[in-house]
């Protein structure tokens, strides 16, 4: 969701607002994806984005990549960035499909 939220940021003001989300399974994990046509970001702020405090925003706590990328981790994926190459940012959620059959917090596993 906070992908979503940034892509609409990033397009705003500019004059192509394009936002593409999707989805698939792909083996044993769902990927999501979030395309915008913003003004992308500088390579310093892609070598720290997901640093905590890392911001490009004149309001922002740089705090949500940062603790997404955590959130996702802790159930075994991933979140990714790329440059889109149209212009933009592109953002890649990967998450298992399923709960780890040893996973505690379970109560199936």
């Amino acid at each position: 969701m906070l992908t979503l939220c940034n892509a609409v940021d990033a397009v705003r003001g500019t004059s192509v607002r394009e936002i593409v989300v999707r989805s698939k399974a792909e083996g044993e994990k769902i990927i999501i994806e979030v395309l915008d046509s913003g003004h992308g970001l500088t390579e310093a702020a892609e070598k720290n984005l997901f640093k905590p405090f890392m911001t490009t925003k004149s309001a922002g706590m740089g705090i949500g990549l940062s603790l997404s990328r955590g959130i996702a981790e802790a159930h075994g994926g991933t979140l990714t960035y790329e440059r889109n190459p149209t212009g933009g940012a592109i953002f890649t959620l990967s998450l298992p499909i399923g709960a780890p059959a040893n996973d505690s917090t379970n109560p199936g596993g």
